[in-house]
């Protein structure tokens, strides 16, 4: 290092150079980093991950953060449809196994 420090004088103010910005011509590396996932965001959370300290729900999948009443009412949805189609598809095979008994003859 020479101990020199390049000024500019334009007349109004004085530019002091930062000292050491002559010692290397290249680019330093960015001090941050991105961190993204190869994951695309999932239509339908399948799994969450509850996060207890911080009070936040997220995909485990995606990692998208949820909002826990919106995930709470779409859950629950969910679960009301499928008990309605299961109690349908009860009611059905109910149905058809007494029409098979009607038809079976025993002797």
């Amino acid at each position: 290092m020479s101990g020199h420090i390049e000024t500019v004088d334009d007349g109004i103010s004085k530019v002091v150079a930062f000292p050491g910005h002559h010692l290397s011509d290249e680019i330093p590396q960015s001090p941050f980093e991105i961190a993204t996932s190869d994951k695309r965001p999932c239509r339908h959370h399948l799994r969450i991950r509850l996060d207890l300290h911080q009070r936040e729900v997220s995909c485990a999948d995606c990692y998208a953060v949820l909002n826990p009443f919106d995930y709470l009412v779409s859950n629950a949805t969910v679960v009301q449809r499928v008990w309605a189609n299961y109690a349908f598809v009860q009611t059905k095979v109910g149905e058809q196994q007494e029409r098979l008994m009607g038809l079976c003859v025993f002797r």
